[in-house]
């Protein structure tokens, strides 16, 4: 599974009708699709905001290779409601991303559930988002510092749209992990040895 997105679809496997249109009517409320699938793998491969299924026809060994895969994928955005005799035993790892529904099946909780997994999602993807600028900001002013040797932190803060603040920030990050990176408190900006190469410091040391 690539990591499922806001606009996803809902997806049901092995529900009754009766739960199948449940789930629809919370899903046009909540102005989402529903992709009904008779494949367990698509449980697997298949971006979904939401799984909701009923595994009970589902013979145990296949309810553990499925367990065991969503377990191996390690989405922290997975999410899955199981309905109907649900005797399997979650492991761990499933604990906080399997609910139980109670029956008969509720469409305030159907409708509940997507709303907050949207929610969730988005606050995930805005926390990716802003790990993803930081670490370019940190590569680019490793790159600033290796071809010219000094940056000012208003030059960069400028760059990148963000305080100068957050770029002490991410220089102190650096030199926590070992960057050898000096402060000019008469020029106002931060600088390297001659000799220094960030493909030589810890941050870069796979070894």
């Amino acid at each position: 599974m690539d990591g499922c997105r806001v606009r996803d679809p809902v997806m049901v496997y092995g529900l009754s009708q009766s739960a199948l249109d449940v789930v629809s009517k919370a899903c046009a409320a909540c102005k989402v699709e529903v992709y009904e699938t008779d494949c367990l793998t698509d449980m697997i491969a298949v971006p979904s905001l939401l799984i909701v299924a009923d595994l009970t026809g589902v013979v145990a060994e296949d309810v553990e290779r499925l367990l065991g895969a969503w377990l191996s994928l390690d989405d922290p955005t997975m999410r899955v409601v199981l309905l109907g005799d649900v005797s399997i035993e979650i492991p761990p790892g499933l604990r906080r991303k399997i609910r139980i529904a109670p029956e008969p099946l509720s469409l305030d909780v159907i409708k509940f559930l997507i709303l907050r997994q949207r929610e969730a999602l988005k606050r995930h993807l805005h926390m990716v988002s802003r790990f993803d600028r930081r670490i370019f900001r940190l590569m680019h002013i490793l790159h600033e510092l290796n071809v010219r040797r000094e940056v000012s932190s208003h030059a960069l803060a400028a760059k990148f749209n963000v305080s100068q603040r957050t770029v002490q920030r991410d220089i102190e990050l650096l030199q926590s992990l070992g960057e050898c990176i000096d402060y000019d408190d008469t020029r106002k900006r931060f600088s390297v040895p001659s000799d220094w190469s960030p493909l030589s410091s810890p941050i870069w040391d796979e070894g």
